[in-house]
C-alpha cells in the first residue's frame, strides 16, 4: 500500500461572496455565520528526491471548487444535481496567486449557517475544462497527457472534507491522480557518451475521464496503436561514476502517464564520441507497474556500450528506502538467497479489502515454521522477531526451484494454532521483469508468462503447470507430478500430504485458515453447488467478494486480503462483463505440448493443461488435457451465480466465460494491479 507524503503547503483562504443567496438558501449573504478559511497541502508522489512535475499548484494556476449542502451523516449523503441551483456552489474558479503562503483569489465570499448547517466541499486542478454530470454521480473532467513532458500537467484532486459553523476551518489535502515515470541514469564506461532522445512507448492513448470526487480515472479506446512519449533533443553528457555512486536524475526526464498505463518498450539515444549516428538500446515489456499516485524510477546503466534500461524499485514512504518487501500471500524468493517478510500482516493488510469477513487484518505470531515444501530442505524459516513480527526465509539450496507454505502459530515452536500463512514461490523468475501478456483490448491486463507456482514457462515441461487454487482462497495446493498424470507429489515439511476433507459447516473460512494444507470438498447442493466455503443450501451462506470484482457486469474493485498473487499482481476479473481472454479462440492458438500457444496482435503467450483438482473429492482430472484458469469474478446468470468464472480449453474448445463449482481445484494467473 502507498503511503503519501505532504510535500508542500498551500494555504488557501478562499472568499466566497454569494450575490444571488438568500436566508432560504440556507448560505446567508449577511454576517450572521463564521467566515470559512480553507486551507490546503499537496500530496505528493513518493519519490527519494523532489520532483518538478505535480510538486505544487503554479501561481497563476487555476483550481475547481465546489460546495454542497446536505443532511446526511457524512460527505457520502451528498446528492449531485445534473445542474446547477441556489442551493450549490458549483465549479467556482479559484485562481492560485503568490506569495508565502500561498493563497486562491475569487471573487466572492461565504458564511456558514449559525444553524450548523453542513457542507462538503470538493476541489480540483488543472480547472481547464468544464465538469460533465452523469446520473447524479460526482462530476468528471476530461483528461489529456501530452506526448511531450515539458507540456505535460499533474492533475489533482482534493479529498473530499466538510464544514459547519461550529468548524469553520477546511483543509484540502491535493492528491495525484497520475503516475510518474522518472528516468536515473548510471554509467561506468569510459567512453564519451551524450544521450541525445528518451522515447518511451504505450500501448494506449493518455485520454481519459477523471472524477473529481475520488481521482478515479476512466478509460475508452486505450488500445488506438502505439504512442510515442519523447524526450527529445538532448545534448546530455553522462560523466563516469563508479559503480557505487548514486545514479544521475535526467533533467527533466520525467513522464506522466494514466495509471494502469502499459508501456510496450523504453528506447534510448546515445551518440557515442567520434561517430555520426546515434545508437539504439531499448528493452521491450518492461513490466512497469504504474498506480495512481506512484512514481516509478527507471535506470539506465551504460556499461562497455552496452545499456539496460531496468524498473527500479518504487520507494516507500514509511522508510525512505528502497525495495521494502509489500505485503502479499505469496513472496517470490530466487534459489539460495533469503527475503524478510512481516507475519503480523494478513494478506496485503487492506483494511478496507477484508470480503465482510469481519477478520482483523493483524495478529500477533509467537512462531513461523515451515508446513510444506515441494523438495526437501528447500526453505527455512530463521531470526524469528517477536516484537517486529518479522521472520527471514532462506531457500539455500542453489538451482532448485519449487513451492512452499509457511505458517504464523499461536504457540512457540510451531505448534497452536495458524493463525495466517503464506505460499513461497521459490523462482529466478522476476515477474516485474519479465515477459508479460495483453490479450484483450476491452479489458487491457497485463498478464503474467506463466501460471502462479510454476517453475518453468518451455512448452511440454511440468514444471509449467504450477498451483490449484480453490474460489476465494488463498493458499495453494501442488499439482500433479507428471505432465499428463495424477501423480499425488510428496510433500516435505509439517505436513505431507494434502488432506481432502468434506466441509461440515455453515461459514468455514476459519477452518480454511486453520488448515491451509486441507482441500474442503464441497456439498452437492442445489442453490450453492460444490462450495469449500459453506455446506449450507442457501446462497446468502456464501461468500461472493473472497477475491474482490465478484460482479462480471462491473469494473474491478480492490485487491483483497484472501488474494493469492504476489505484491502488485492479483487475480484477474471480468470488467463490464468482458472476459481477461476474450480475444482468445480456437484458430489463434494452437493445442500442443500439453497446452494450447495463443498468438494475438498483442503478444504470444502459453498456457499448459494443467487439469484441476474435483470439486467432491479433491483428486486430479483431465491432467495434460484440459487447462482451467480462474478469475475473481462469480458468475451473474441466474441459476448459476453461485459458481465462479473461469477459462477453460481443451484441444477442441475454447471457452471465455465458463462458470464451475467453487469448490474445485484451478490454476491461477495473476495479472498486474
Amino acid at each position: 500500500m502507498l503511503v503519501f507524503r505532504e510535500k508542500a503547503n498551500l494555504f488557501l483562504v478562499l472568499f466566497f461572496f454569494l450575490l444571488s443567496c438568500t436566508k432560504e438558501n440556507n448560505i446567508p449573504n449577511d454576517n450572521s455565520g463564521e467566515k470559512a478559511s480553507f486551507f490546503a497541502s499537496v500530496r505528493g508522489i513518493p519519490t527519494k528526491t523532489p520532483i518538478d512535475i505535480g510538486e505544487s499548484i503554479p501561481n497563476g494556476g487555476t483550481v475547481g471548487i465546489f460546495a454542497l449542502s446536505y443532511s446526511g451523516d457524512n460527505e457520502s449523503s451528498v446528492e449531485w444535481p445534473s445542474d446547477q441551483d441556489s442551493y450549490q456552489l458549483f465549479n467556482l474558479e479559484g485562481e492560485i496567486q503568490e506569495g508565502t503562503p500561498q493563497t486562491i483569489k475569487t471573487t466572492t465570499a461565504c458564511y456558514f449557517m449559525n444553524n450548523g448547517q453542513k457542507i462538503a466541499f470538493y476541489s480540483y486542478y488543472p480547472r481547464e475544462t468544464t465538469p460533465v454530470f452523469n446520473s447524479g454521480n460526482p462530476p468528471t473532467i476530461d483528461v489529456n497527457i501530452s506526448s511531450s513532458p515539458s507540456a505535460q500537467k499533474d492533475y489533482l484532486w482534493a479529498t473530499p472534507v466538510t464544514g459547519t459553523y461550529l468548524a469553520p476551518d477546511i483543509n484540502f489535502v491535493y492528491n495525484h491522480a497520475l503516475s510518474l515515470v522518472r528516468i536515473k541514469i548510471h554509467k561506468t564506461c569510459v567512453e564519451e557518451l551524450t544521450l541525445k532522445k528518451i522515447v518511451i512507448t504505450t500501448a494506449q492513448k493518455q485520454k481519459a475521464t477523471m472524477n473529481i470526487a475520488t481521482g478515479e480515472m476512466t478509460t475508452t479506446n486505450l488500445l488506438g496503436g502505439n504512442t510515442d512519449f519523447s524526450l527529445s533533443d538532448l545534448s546530455f553528457t553522462i560523466p563516469l561514476q563508479g559503480s557505487a555512486e548514486a545514479p544521475l536524475v535526467l533533467e527533466n526526464g520525467k513522464f506522466l502517464f494514466i495509471p494502469n498505463t502499459i508501456i510496450t518498450s523504453i528506447k534510448a539515444y546515445v551518440r557515442i564520441s567520434g561517430e555520426f549516428f546515434d545508437r539504439e538500446f531499448s528493452i521491450v515489456n518492461p513490466a512497469l507497474n504504474l498506480n495512481k499516485g506512484a512514481a516509478i524510477n527507471v535506470l539506465i546503466n551504460i556499461s562497455k556500450i552496452g545499456i539496460v534500461i531496468a524498473n527500479w524499485d518504487e520507494i516507500t514512504e514509511e522508510t525512505g528506502t528502497i525495495g521494502e518487501v509489500p505485503s502479499a500471500n505469496s513472496y517470490i524468493v530466487t534459489p539460495n538467497s533469503s527475503l524478510i517478510i512481516n507475519v503480523g500482516i494478513k494478506g496485503n493488510g487492506n483494511a478496507d479489502a477484508t470480503a465482510a469477513t469481519g477478520l482483523s487484518i493483524t495478529h500477533t505470531a509467537a512462531s513461523v515454521a515451515v508446513l510444506w515444501q515441494t523438495t526437501d530442505g528447500l526453505v527455512t524459516c530463521t531470526d524469528f522477531d517477536a516484537v517486529n513480527q518479522t521472520i527471514k526465509v532462506n531457500t539455500p539450496l542453489e538451482n532448485t526451484s519449487g513451492n512452499a507454505v509457511i505458517a504464523a502459530f499461536d504457540g512457540e515452536n510451531g505448534t497452536g494454532n495458524i493463525l495466517w500463512s503464506w505460499h513461497i514461490w521459490i523462482t529466478n523468475y522476476n515477474p516485474n521483469n519479465g515477459t508479460i501478456y495483453y490479450f484483450n483490448p476491452d479489458n487491457p491486463l497485463a498478464f503474467m508468462d506463466r501460471n502462479l507456482g510454476a517453475i518453468d514457462n518451455t512448452p511440454g515441461q511440468v514444471g509449467t503447470k504450477g498451483l490449484l487454487y480453490q474460489w476465494g482462497r488463498k493458499d495453494p495446493f501442488p499439482g500433479s507430478t507428471t505432465i499428463d498424470g495424477t501423480t499425488e507429489p510428496t510433500l516435505y515439511g509439517a505436513k505431507t500430504s494434502v488432506a481432502k476433507t468434506p466441509v461440515a459447516v455453515a461459514n468455514n473460512l476459519a477452518n480454511s485458515i486453520l488448515n491451509p494444507i486441507t482441500f474442503y470438498c464441497g456439498v452437492d447442493n442445489s442453490n450453492t453447488g460444490y462450495d469449500w466455503y459453506t455446506s449450507i443450501n442457501n446462497r446468502a451462506n456464501q461468500n461472493d467478494a473472497l477475491w474482490g470484482s465478484s460482479n462480471p457486469y462491473g469494473t474491478p474493485t480492490a485487491k483483497t486480503i484472501f488474494d493469492p498473487c504476489p505484491a502488485g499482481w492479483r487475480v484477474p476479473a471480468f470488467k463490464i462483463n468482458i472476459s481477461p481472454w476474450s480475444v482468445l479462440t480456437n484458430t489463434n492458438g494452437s493445442f500442443a505440448d500439453y497446452g494450447r500457444t495463443w498468438t494475438t496482435p498483442y503478444s504470444t503467450g502459453f498456457y499448459p493443461a494443467a487439469g484441476g483438482r474435483d470439486r467432491s473429492n479433491g483428486i486430479f482430472f483431465n491432467v495434460g488435457l484440459y487447462s482451467y484458469i480462474w478469475s475473481a469474478s462469480i458468475c451473474s446468470d441466474l441459476g448459476y451465480d453461485h459458481n465462479g468464472l473461469h477459462l477453460g480449453f481443451s484441444s477442441d474448445n475454447v471457452y471465455l466465460k465458463f462458470p464451475s463449482n467453487r469448490a474445485y481445484g484451478f490454476s491461477v494467473r495473476c495479472v498486474r494491479e
